[in-house]
């Protein structure tokens, strides 16, 4: 008797501040039910909510038990970002979208200041760049929800090398959305092979 299908979940967010149509949230629902490295895709829509995100985030991984995680956000350059870790801290003046604002605040009072990855990003990057799209890493998530979530996804129970956190440009134009979906399945296939050991 097999088992339920393998799930990767990508998360994205819902709109915030002026970001009406946020990109996360529309490659992660593009990209549900698609099929990758022997992997089903799972695309979720996380609230903009340093509380609600988090756990939003832990029902997802409860319910789908995936093999990996790619969790997405809107970020500000015009480059896909791969985040190597988050912070252990939230600081920025803007609200999220239950009003909160927290500034030089701890997300944990008992976890290390920093969690990372120890993927080859920088590598990665390189192979996933195509002109007009390019692919940069990054050491800092921010100081916003999509750090907390960060945060709170390499907190999870599992191991730092099955997840990670994308940065993508706020343009929703078909060609920034399809390079997006590009790298996220890209991604997912580097980060199942990992898991296996290849």
């Amino acid at each position: 008797m097999t088992g339920p299908p393998p799930v990767a979940l990508v998360t994205g967010f819902g709109p915030f501040l002026d970001v009406a149509d946020n990109p996360s949230g529309l490659v992660a629902a593009r990209l549900d039910g698609r099929e990758v490295a022997g992997v089903t895709v799972r695309g979720r829509t996380l609230p903009v909510s340093y509380a609600r995100a988090p756990a939003a985030l832990a029902r997802q991984l409860a319910a789908l038990r995936p093999v990996c995680v790619v969790a997405l956000g809107a970020g500000r350059g015009d480059a896909i970002t791969l985040e190597g870790g988050a912070r252990n801290r939230a600081n920025t003046p803007h609200p999220d979208c239950d009003g909160v604002t927290l500034v030089h605040t701890t997300l944990d009072p008992v976890a290390l200041p920093r969690l990372g990855c120890d993927l080859p990003l920088a590598a990665w990057a390189r192979s996933l760049a195509r002109p007009g799209a390019p692919v940069v890493t990054s050491e800092d998530a921010g100081g916003y929800v999509c750090n907390a979530t960060y945060f709170a996804l390499l907190m999870a129970k599992g191991i730092y090398n099955d997840r990670i956190f994308i940065h993508m440009p706020r343009r929703t134009d078909s060609a920034a959305l399809a390079a997006a979906e590009r790298v996220v399945l890209s991604t997912i296939a580097r980060l199942v092979a990992a898991t296996r050991g290849g």
